[in-house]
Parts: C-alpha cells; structure tokens; sequence
C-alpha cells in the first residue's frame, strides 16, 4: 500500500510537470484535495515540487466574505498557477440567488442540471473499502467528480477570468476575495501610477438601509416586478457622489467607463448569432456589473482606504425617494403596490395594462415621472404573488413555475423536510387548492409520526462560525449558550475550522428535548433501528406551518392544518384572506428604512 501511494504521487508530480497547466480546478481543493496531497507527500517523503519553477506548494490562512457570512479556509499557491476552487465561486454565487441547500459539488451538479443519470456514487465512508476491493468503480466516481468540477467551472469561472484583464490581481486571487478589494486595487493603480498619496479609511458607519416595505398580504395578480436597472450607480453618476477623500476623481471614472463598457458588451452580446460569442460576451458584460454593482458597497467599507459612510447614506437616501416616485407615479395610474424591494417594485397593472404590450407602454409612461438618467424596467411579469412579508413572498410565472423568495421560506437552516414542506404548501396556496393543502399537511404529518423520512430529511445543517476554543471559552463564561452543532462535533471528536458545516438530528422521546443534549451526527442515524425525535419533528411541522396562520381566519387556519378524525376535513366556506397591511405596522416593522418625504427630491429639482 505505501508502494502504490509512493508511486501515485510521484507520477501527479511527473503528469503536472509534464502537462503544465496553467490553470489547476477542483471543488474544495483549498480544504481538501491540495493539503491531502501535502500531507501524502510529506508522509512519504516525494518532493511535491509542481510549481512552475519548480518550488513546492505554499499554503497560508484565508478568510472569504459571502453577504453576513465569512468563511474561513487555507488558501494555496503553486508558482506560475492559478488555482480555482469552485467551492467558494458556488457560494459566491449564492450570494444573490440565496436559492442552494448545499455547497456540495453532487448537489450542484444536479442544482444545475448537468448531472448524468448513469453518474456513479461512492458514499464517503465507503472510499477505503473500494480502495481495497472495486478499483474501477471508485476510478469512474472519481472521473465523474472531475467531470462535473469542469462543467461547474465552466459555468461559473468565466467571469472572473474576464475580470483578471482589467484588475490588477490574477486569475486565481480574483477568483477567492471580495469585491471591495477588486474596486480598491484598480483605485489604487492609478494613485501608484501618478505617485499619488493614499488616504487612510474613514470613520463612521453608514446608517439608512435600502428601502424595503409591504402594502398586501395574501394572492394578488397578474403581478409586473419593475427594477430600477442599476439604480445605485445610476444615483452615484447622476448626482456625482464619491468619496470626499478621493481626490484624483478615479472613482467616478472608473464607474462611468466599465458602466459604458457592460452597456457595449451587452449591446455586442445581443447583435452575435453564434451562441459561443454570445456566452463569452454575457460572462464578460457580467463581470462588469459585478463591479459597477460593487462601488455602493465599497463606500460603506469600514476597512476600505476611500471608504465614505456619508456618501452611502446619500446615495440609499436618495434611492428611498426614488423608489417613492415610482411608486407614486403607479398609484396614480390606478396600478396596486403590493411590496418594494431596494431597487424594484412589485405591482399589480391598471386593468387596461394587463398585456405585455400594454404593460410596456404603462412602465415607459412611469419612466417620464423620474428623474433624468433613471429608468425603470419589467424584471419578471407573473401570474400572481403570495405577499408573505417584507422580502419574502413567492411568484406563479405564467409557465405555471413557483419561484420563493425570502429567508422566512427558504431557509438554508430549516430542515429539508421543512423546505420541500413550505414549498408544497405554497404550491397549492398559489392554486388555491385548500384540499391540497390539507393533504400536505397530513402526508408530512405520517411520515414524520411512521419514521418514513430519511436522514437528509430531517437532518439539520449548520455552519460553525468560531473555532472550539472560542466557543467552550464563550460558554464557560456565560457568554452564549450551548447549540447542538458544537456539541455534536466536540463529542464525535471532529476537528474543525469556521467556515466547516455539520449535519446533525435531535434524538429522545420528548417534545420539549434539549437539542444539545440529545443529538447525533446525521452519519450515525440507522435506517434499520431510526431514532429520531418524532414528537420534536412534530413539533416542527406545526410551527412551519403557523407561516401560514395570516392567510387564514383562526378556526380555518387550525382545521386546514390537522390530522383527519372522526368527520373527514371539508375546504367549504375556506378562503384565502388578501388584505392591506396596517401603516402603524409597516411603519414599527421597517427598521431599514427611515421615513423620508417623496418632496424632499422633488423639491431639490
């Protein structure tokens, strides 16, 4: 065996000097594949000399920013390189979509549609066994792993190698820091370049948050999402906001020339027939939005150099008056605002713009009420929205599709069960089908009750965010409680850094169990002999369903979400409520955004 991994390593190393790539991709292969492979060569004494002049791989600690979340990982360096780990371009990615339940390179796949039916899976537990005993198996598992990694690197990479020919940093550093950093490295190109002193970062935080309220509850339709197409960089250029320590004026030219060039870009993308140019320009035009994108963000930076909170607030000011507008100008066009969200408008047309046609003239007639420079466009156009709460509410297209958008449901921290559940339920909400929802209700209610669910399930998933030193410090201080997903990994004996994920499930018998004191890894649960919590997943079943308590009047709310007894469940006289949200309620809840007077724009012209 020390034979046959003494020689597999040397010829990685004979293949990747012979091969010299200039590219290296994997999935995870900052936490995984590149440290196993330094830990084997070590082990057994090979030189893992693949860099291009010959010098072995440097590893150091790294920490990427995704939105609230940081995850902390090695980071690598193979001399004349770059490294791609698809891993942390697939939670990049997430950022926005807020829409995967997992990081894993077997679910991408699948997320993405581009997982084989015939693809082979090995269960992790099971490698060393056909190690030993189906060589050929594990060799396709392996081979489908690399497959699958090319493809999502395909998909998701080409934007970040457009972005490495206009900033100074290469491909592979691009591919695992922060926007900040990418707009504060071209800022500071051109301050070297003129020998141009540097600021340090200003003080103070940013104060006023996006513009985010709702005016309806319940099923409205047909429903237009009008966005304001870039409405921040739009503000920034039109009133020409921009650090006050940035003197040379490369703020604002930066903002202005990559917004010129993504607008040429797209232009180029739509004019080319060949479906290959086409992709190359849309990665490219991509790249350039998620800069432009970027330079709001960067003004609210703490540790950015020519950060700026004032000028922030200023431009999220001036967003919220826009936003009022536009809302002002629908109203008074007979259309219904049913909910605003930072950049974009969901409403319901006048009766007589309720064709795609007409609906377009209705938003070019809004655009004339706005300021100069500031156009709205249709987003999406749907049958009808489930208004939940502030950004959480879900969409019927007219393809018949339901997209959900919101923490409140889709969590990635509620439990399988209870995501696929709310979703279920939401299906049949938008058809207003309260049978159906009946049914859900009872299907869940028996498999959790008759133990028919499997771990991923019901298994809870977790990121842990300090390291174990950390945490037993913090709860031997009284600083925070205990949570399962610490104690499940301190009792396994798993060794773990922030940043890692675990997957977990309560034990016991009782309703009211203490998490922490009775939970498993998922890894441990046994088809053969379930022990999970019945009562406890119960329990959890009836509070996902009290999402839906505002929908209904009391008494229907509790008959539709009940087991049958002896009379069988009747939908009659059950309707779905849809009503205006009070304005003390709106106003008490809408910690985001301080009130602000629509004249206050109008006045300044």
């Amino acid at each position: 065996m020390r034979r046959g991994w003494r020689t597999g390593l040397s010829e990685l190393v004979r293949l990747l000097r012979q091969k010299d790539p200039d590219v290296i991709e994997g999935h995870n292969i900052y936490n995984f594949d590149l440290p196993y492979i330094a830990a084997r060569s070590r082990l057994h004494g090979i030189e893992c000399t693949i860099g291009r002049d010959g010098s072995a791989m440097r590893s150091f600690d790294s920490r990427t920013a995704f939105a609230e979340r940081s995850v902390e990982h090695g980071a690598w360096e193979i001399a004349g390189r770059h490294i791609i780990d698809t891993w942390l371009l697939l939670q990049s990615y997430d950022v926005s979509k807020r829409s995967l339940e997992s990081y894993g390179l077997k679910y991408a796949a699948q997320y993405f549609g581009f997982a084989r039916t015939d693809r082979v899976y090995v269960e992790p537990n099971r490698i060393s066994w056909y190690w030993d005993h189906d060589h050929q198996t594990l060799a396709r598992y392996a081979l489908d792993d690399v497959e699958e990694t090319r493809l999502l690197s395909d998909l998701l990479s080409p934007t970040y190698f457009y972005l490495s020919q206009l900033v100074p940093m290469n491909y592979g550093t691009l591919a695992r820091i922060g926007s900040a950093a990418k707009i504060e490295a071209l800022i500071l190109r051109e301050y070297v370049a003129r020998k141009h002193s540097v600021p340090r970062p200003r003080g103070g935080l940013q104060t006023t948050g996006g513009y985010t309220d709702i005016f309806h509850t319940g099923i409205l339709g047909p429903i237009l999402d009008v966005d304001v197409e870039s409405l921040y960089p739009s503000i920034m250029l039109n009133r020409n906001i921009a650090p006050r320590s940035e003197t040379l004026g490369v703020f604002r030219h930066l903002l202005e020339k990559l917004t010129d060039l993504r607008l040429k870009t797209k232009r180029k993308m739509r004019s080319i027939p060949q479906r290959e140019l086409q992709l190359k320009y849309d990665a490219m035009q991509s790249s350039f939005k998620i800069l432009i994108n970027s330079f709001y963000g960067y003004l609210g930076y703490t540790q950015a150099l020519f950060n700026d909170p004032e000028a922030a607030d200023e431009v999220t000011r001036t967003g919220q008056q826009i936003l009022r507008q536009l809302m002002s100008a629908i109203t008074s066009r007979k259309g219904t605002v049913v909910m605003v969200d930072t950049d974009g408008v969901f409403f319901v047309p006048p009766p007589d713009a309720q064709s795609p046609d007409a609906e377009s003239r209705f938003v070019e007639s809004l655009a004339r009420e706005l300021p100069v420079g500031i156009h709205p466009v249709i987003s999406g156009r749907y049958k009808l929205i489930l208004s939940y709460k502030k950004k959480n509410y879900a969409l019927l297209g007219y393809g018949e599709n339901v997209k959900i958008k919101g923490s409140s449901l889709g969590a990635r921290n509620i439990e399988r069960f209870g995501r696929q559940y709310i979703r279920e339920c939401i299906e049949q909400l938008v058809k207003r089908d309260i049978e159906g929802l009946h049914r859900v209700y009872g299907k869940y209610h028996t498999a959790i009750s008759g133990h028919k669910l499997a771990v991923d399930e019901f298994a809870r998933v977790e990121f842990l965010k300090e390291n174990l030193e950390k945490y037993t410090a913090a709860v031997s201080a009284g600083d925070r409680n205990r949570t399962a997903s610490y104690e499940v990994a301190i009792a396994s004996g798993i060794r773990w850094k922030p940043g890692d994920r675990i997957s977990y499930y309560i034990t016991g018998t009782d309703t009211h169990v203490r998490g922490f004191d009775n939970s498993r890894l998922a890894e441990e649960w046994d088809p053969n002999f379930p022990d999970e919590n019945s009562q406890h997943y119960l329990k959890r079943l009836d509070e996902l369903s009290r999402k839906f308590e505002i929908f209904f009047r009391a008494p229907d709310f509790r008959r539709i979400f009940s087991v049958d007894d002896l009379f069988p469940f009747s939908h009659q006289g059950i309707e779905i409520l849809t009503q205006p949200v009070q304005l003390e309620v709106r106003e008490s809840d809408d910690i985001e955004t301080p009130p602000v007077e629509l004249s206050i724009w109008l006045d300044e012209g």
